[in-house]
C-alpha cells in the first residue's frame, strides 16, 4: 500500500502540462484521478474512493456498519459528512462546486498534506518529494519556522521550514472559492472534553477503550503484510494484542541500547511469545552516528541521533517479508492522558465534587510518590490557572531578541479555552504527539498509528481525567482494557525505556564536531543561537548532569536541516 500523492487544482492545460512532465521524469508516478478542475497523481495501486467531482487518497471507515467504505458520500455537505459518520487514513479533494475546491484531512492526522502555489497551480503533496515535482523553484528555508521549533519545541503547526509551503493540519478543511481560501476546523478535541457524565465508572470506560482499538487495528490491518514497531511498552503491546485477538499474520521488530536503560528485549520477547509472532531485534551497535544534514526542507528532522534509529527501522521493515504496512504504539502516552500534573484533582471536583476530588488526590499521590499535602499544593498551583492551556516556551542557548516573538498558534489550543483543566492539557499533549509523526517515504512501508485513530482519540477524551490514573498507575484505563489481553508482566509494569544513556554517550563522543557545527554554524549568523553559551556548555568536560545536551542535540538538527538548503554562509559541515 501507498499514500502518497501529488495532486493539482487549476486551469487543465497547466495541469496538462505538469502531467507531461510527470510522465517523463517522476518514475513510477501515474495519473490517478482528473476532473474538471484537479488532477491527482501517485503510485498504481493508491487506495482510492472517487466520483466525478471528489477523490479520497488512502483507507476511509464507515462508523455505523463497521466497514470499510467503497464510495463516497453525496457532494451536498460531503466533508462534514465524513468526519461525522466516518474515520480512517484519507485525504479528501472535493470539486463539486464550480467555483473552487476542497480539501480535507482526517483527524488523525495519518496522511500529511503541504500546499502552496506553484506556476499558475495550487499544489498538494502527502510529502517533500512529492512537492518538489511540481514545485518550479528552489525550496528557501523558512527562518521564522526555525525560531518557532527552537522557541516551541515539538509543536507542529501550519507553518513548514519552506517559504510558501504551509500544512493543513488534521480535522481541517481548505476551502478555495473564486481565488479567495480560508481554512475551518471541522473537527477538534476540544468538542470532546466537558462531558464526564458520558463515561460513569472505569469498568465502563475500559470496556468501551478495548472494544475501540479491536474494531480500529483489525480494520486498518485487514489486507495487509504488517510489521509491528514493538517497543516492549504497554502501548505498543497493546496494538500487538489487537493485532493477535483479529487474527492477523504479524511480525515485530525492537530496539535496545547497549545500556540496561534502554533495553526492553525481555519486554519485547515476552510479547512476542504471548502473541505467537517473530521478533526481530536491533541493537545500538548498528547505528552510525555520524551528523550528516537533513533533507526534508518542510519538516525539522528529528534529533541528529534518532534519525540513524529511524533509517534501521525502515530498513529493516522493508526486509520484513515484503511489508506494506508497519503500525506502532505512537501517541499512546498522549491519548491515554499520561498527565504529569495534579490537573485530574481540579476536574475531578469540578465534575463530581470533593469526594471524587480526594480520590483522585491519593491517586496522583501515588503516581508521583510523593504526600497527600504535596500533591495538594501541586493542585493548588493548577487551580490558580484554572482553564486553558499554553505551549511551554524554551529560550535556553538562543539569542533573546531573534528567539521569536509573534507563533503560529495551533488551532486545538485555541480550542482547549474553557474546558475542564486535565482536559486541556489532555488537548495539548495529543497536539503534541503529530511532531513525532513521520511523513511518507517513496520506496518505504506506510506508517500508521491506531492509538491516534479519530475513534480511539475521541472516546479517549470522553473519559473523565481523573480515570487515567486511577489506583496510582498512569494509563490506569488503558491497563484495565487489555488485561487478559496484554501479558500481566506488561499491564502491572511500572518502569519505561529511555534513550538517556545513548544520547548522553554520543554526546559525549561528539561534543567537538557539535562545537564545530554550531559555534560557527547558519544558526549563529542568523542571530537565532547565543554561540557563546552553546560553547560554553560544550567546553565542559564532565559528563552533564542536566539535561541541557538534549537541547543542544535537538539545536544541532535545526543547524544541520538549515545547512541542506547549501546557500549564504556556504559552511562546509564537520
Amino acid at each position: 500500500m501507498q499514500l502518497s500523492f501529488l495532486a493539482a487544482a487549476g486551469p487543465l492545460p497547466l495541469r496538462e502540462e505538469l502531467d507531461s512532465q510527470l510522465r517523463h521524469g517522476a518514475g513510477s508516478l501515474v495519473r490517478l484521478f482528473r476532473s474538471d478542475r484537479l488532477s491527482l497523481w501517485g503510485e498504481a495501486g493508491t487506495p482510492l474512493l472517487h466520483d466525478d467531482d471528489a477523490v479520497s487518497v488512502g483507507l476511509m471507515f464507515d462508523r455505523a456498519t463497521g466497514t470499510r467504505r467503497t464510495r463516497l458520500p453525496d457532494a451536498i455537505m460531503r466533508a462534514e459528512a465524513i468526519i461525522r459518520d466516518s474515520w480512517g487514513a484519507y485525504v479528501l479533494f472535493d470539486c463539486h462546486d464550480a467555483s473552487g475546491h476542497s480539501v480535507l484531512r482526517d483527524p488523525s492526522g495519518s496522511i500529511p498534506v503541504y500546499y502552496g502555489a506553484a506556476n499558475g497551480l495550487d499544489l498538494y503533496a502527502s510529502d517533500s518529494e512529492m512537492l518538489r515535482l511540481g514545485w518550479t523553484e528552489s525550496f528557501e528555508p523558512n527562518l521564522d519556522a526555525v525560531r518557532q521549533w527552537l522557541t516551541l519545541p515539538f509543536l507542529r503547526t501550519r507553518m513548514t521550514g519552506t517559504v510558501g509551503v504551509s500544512e493543513l493540519l488534521p480535522g481541517s478543511l481548505r476551502e478555495v472559492r473564486n481565488n479567495r481560501a480560508r481554512e475551518r476546523q471541522m473537527w477538534s478535541p476540544g468538542r470532546f472534553t466537558g462531558t464526564p457524565a458520558a463515561v460513569r465508572n472505569l469498568a465502563e470506560a475500559a470496556d468501551l477503550l478495548r472494544e475501540e482499538i479491536l474494531r480500529t487495528v483489525r480494520l486498518l490491518a485487514a489486507g495487509e503484510r504488517v510489521v509491528l514497531r514493538l517497543s516492549g511498552g504497554l502501548d505498543s503491546s497493546i496494538v500487538a494484542a489487537a493485532l493477535a485477538r483479529a487474527g492477523i499474520d504479524f511480525r515485530a521488530i525492537t530496539f535496545a541500547t547497549n545500556s540496561r536503560d534502554g533495553d526492553e528485549r525481555r519486554f519485547a520477547r515476552e510479547v512476542a511469545s504471548h502473541c505467537g509472532i517473530r521478533l526481530r531485534e536491533l541493537d545500538e551497535g548498528a547505528l552510525n552516528f555520524s551528523f550528516q544534514p537533513a533533507t526534508d526542507p518542510l519538516r525539522r528532522p528529528s534529533n541528529p541521533i534518532l534519525q540513524p534509529l529511524r533509517h534501521a527501522f525502515a530498513a529493516a521493515s522493508s526486509e520484513e517479508r515484503g511489508a506494506s504496512l508497519i503500525l506502532d504504539g505512537g501517541g499512546g502516552d498522549n491519548v491515554f492522558g499520561s498527565l504529569n500534573t495534579a490537573a485530574p484533582v481540579i476536574d475531578a471536583f469540578l465534575a463530581r465534587g470533593l469526594r471524587e476530588a480526594f480520590s483522585a488526590l491519593r491517586d496522583i499521590a501515588g503516581l508521583h510518590g510523593c504526600t497527600l499535602w504535596e500533591a495538594g499544593r501541586s493542585a493548588a498551583r493548577r487551580w490558580r490557572r484554572r482553564s486553558g492551556v499554553t505551549w511551554p516556551e524554551e529560550r535556553s542557548f538562543l539569542r533573546a531578541p531573534a528567539a521569536g516573538e509573534h507563533f503560529d498558534v495551533h488551532p486545538w489550543l485555541a480550542d482547549a479555552q474553557g474546558v475542564l483543566p486535565a482536559s486541556a492539557e489532555h488537548i495539548r499533549i495529543i497536539a503534541g504527539a503529530h511532531h513525532f509523526l513521520e511523513d511518507p517515504r517513496p520506496g518505504e512501508p506506510v506508517g500508521l498509528h491506531p492509538l491516534l485513530a479519530q475513534p480511539v482519540v475521541e472516546l479517549c477524551l470522553r473519559i473523565p481525567s481523573w480515570f487515567w490514573v486511577s489506583g496510582g498507575r498512569d494509563r490506569a484505563v488503558a491497563r484495565a482494557a487489555f488485561r487478559g489481553l496484554v501479558s500481566n508482566a506488561i499491564i502491572d509494569r511500572r518502569s519505561k525505556g529511555t534513550l538517556e544513556s545513548m544520547f548522553l554517550k554520543v554526546y559525549m563522543a561528539k561534543r567537538s564536531e557539535l562545537r564545530e557545527l554550531l559555534v560557527a554554524g547558519r544558526l549563529a549568523d542568523e542571530g537565532i543561537v547565543d554561540p557563546g553559551s552553546i560553547k560554553s556548555y560544550l567546553d565542559r568536560d564532565e559528563q552533564p548532569r542536566d539535561s541541557a545536551y538534549i537541547r543542544i542535540l535537538e539545536i544541532a538538527s535545526a543547524e544541520q536541516w538549515l545547512r541542506s538548503f547549501g546557500t549564504r554562509a556556504n559552511l562546509p559541515l564537520p
